[in-house]
């Protein structure tokens, strides 16, 4: 169906998108205005493909899948990293190409939650914020008073 269409459309959307992003006055943090670090979001998302068409993005018995990996600048919601894999490669695995600067926070689902990487973004000097796995074992180190009516943080932990 795309076929048909004019592709000016699609560039011309893509780039008033970006001129709008990028014309934002910058670190517009909302809730975050007062950390001075670099902050950035990283997820994957899977793309799925027609297999018959797609015959090389097998992904499950009769479906075909890529997957997007990406990392978001949050200052100005726009990708620094973008990675196309295999849509079977967990986001675990890819986690490992990725590098951060010394200072930043990374956030992170729990598809990431590998302790050998989150150990190399801290020996590196970057930090990470996730949720935990149910199954995760830790010891409690200290806790900090959090308003989770106010706030949404249910707990403020720091673990080993």
């Amino acid at each position: 169906m795309n076929e048909h269409r004019d592709y000016k459309l699609f560039k011309d959307l893509y780039f008033a998108l970006l001129d709008n992003l990028w014309n934002k006055e910058p670190n517009q943090r909302g809730q975050l205005k007062g950390l001075k670090r670099k902050v950035y979001l990283m997820d994957a998302s899977v793309i799925p493909l027609c297999l018959s068409i797609f015959d090389w993005a097998k992904f499950r018995r009769n479906k075909g899948a890529t997957k997007l990996h990406t990392v978001l600048d949050y200052d100005g919601c726009l990708p620094v990293l973008t990675e196309i894999s295999d849509g079977k490669v967990h986001e675990s695995i890819k986690a490992n190409s990725f590098s951060f600067p010394k200072g930043s926070v990374v956030v992170i689902d729990r598809g990431y939650v590998d302790y050998g990487w989150m150990n190399i973004l801290d020996s590196s000097g970057s930090f990470f914020v996730t949720r935990s796995k149910l199954n995760m074992k830790y010891s409690l180190v200290k806790s900090y008073q959090s308003d989770s009516l106010e706030s949404g943080i249910l707990k403020d932990q720091v673990i080993t």
